[in-house]
């Protein structure tokens, strides 16, 4: 739903390097750095200060990074709410840094909500701050 200009400017923000946020969106370099170009080119902009191989937001890119993640977010409770709208179905997704204190929870949600898909996530603190920010659980 959300542009795809917008998706690459988020991540290059948040990872300053279109080389990574090519790599977390599942693009290769030259497509990430033509979309932040088109975006900066369509609106006459300058959203980030080149400087050797980091890249650092100018103050219209400060200034567009929290909308830009509030429309992310939004985007994501769009989906939620379309996927599971009326059928009483869906996914929960879940990140955790240790199993052991999720176990009985799911398990008693699976027992209340069998139609409901449970997944879960188990990494290190930074994984799972790393799941929340992009959305994945």
């Amino acid at each position: 739903m959300l542009s795809a200009e917008l998706k690459a400017f988020y991540r290059v923000a948040q990872l300053g390097s279109i080389t990574q946020a090519a790599k977390k969106l599942g693009l290769s370099q030259p497509t990430v750095t033509t979309q932040i170009r088109q975006l900066e080119s369509q609106y006459g902009v300058e959203l980030f200060y080149r400087g050797g191989r980091r890249l650092t937001l100018s103050d219209e890119g400060v200034r567009l990074l929290p909308m830009v993640k509030t429309l992310l977010q939004q985007e994501a409770d769009i989906e939620f709410f379309l996927r599971n709208s009326g059928h009483g179905t869906g996914t929960l997704r879940i990140a955790a840094t240790a199993p052991y204190y999720i176990l009985d929870l799911v398990k008693a949600f699976r027992e209340r909500l069998p139609q409901i898909v449970v997944s879960v996530d188990i990494g290190n603190s930074q994984q799972v701050l790393e799941a929340l920010d992009e959305y994945r659980v």
